[in-house]
């Protein structure tokens, strides 16, 4: 069978109609109502980076049948077409579609101390998995949906918990630069020999103005 010599996702003509099809669809939910816009904003930004590392042509190609076809109806609804309309309204509000699906499962998520991390991350597991990162999480939209408050708190806790572990580890990080700033400071300043082989001065670090004037002065 022919294989070509480039395939056909590395193909400049490729990726410039993806790019430009993701942009036209970013732009039309632009104008729908706030709620409408987020739910397709963050699904077809979900979709695309989901499937940005096709390497299958038939596949590819289906997903950009369905790209298509959202552009389509998104331009009927906005078009006046009160059958689209409705239909995107349903999957953003959560009427009909996953959403509904995801909120019937918060509802009854039942555990005496784990938070629920659907609340964080509606995402199909394959979408969590495939981009794990935090920055592709799509959160449930708490403007549509009642959360129980306890679940709620659970969440604000680990967020809280999360963001003290970070300030501990960037504080640790620091203290460890400082350490080796003032270890290497010390060796310069004490003339150490492995330490001037490597271009450092004695007393480059120093802060008495007649070396600070020096072109080999490193400030502390």
């Amino acid at each position: 069978m022919f294989r070509p010599r480039t395939p056909f996702f590395r193909k400049s003509a490729h990726k410039h109609h993806v790019l430009c099809e993701y942009r036209k669809l970013l732009r039309q939910t632009k104008q729908f109502d706030p709620v409408e816009q987020t739910y397709l904003w963050s699904w077809i930004r979900e979709r695309f980076h989901h499937n940005k590392r096709q390497t299958s042509p038939t596949q590819a190609s289906q997903f950009l049948s369905d790209g298509t076809w959202a552009s389509l109806v998104m331009s009927a609804a906005l078009n006046g077409s009160t059958t689209q309309r409705q239909y995107i309204s349903d999957l953003a509000y959560g009427r009909t579609g996953y959403l509904k699906d995801v909120a019937q499962q918060v509802r009854e998520f039942h555990h005496p101390t784990k938070p629920c991390q659907t609340i964080r991350d509606v995402r199909p597991r394959s979408s969590r998995i495939h981009q794990p990162h935090k920055a592709y999480w799509i959160p449930l939209d708490l403007r549509v949906f009642s959360v129980p408050q306890h679940l709620l708190d659970r969440i604000r806790d680990e967020d809280e918990r999360d963001r003290l572990r970070e300030r501990r580890k960037r504080q640790r990080r620091e203290l460890r630069l400082a350490r080796e700033i003032s270890e290497l400071t010390n060796a310069v300043n004490e003339g150490n020999h492995a330490v001037r082989d490597s271009g450092l001065l004695p007393e480059a670090f120093t802060s008495v103005p007649a070396v600070a004037k020096s072109p080999f002065h490193i400030p502390g």
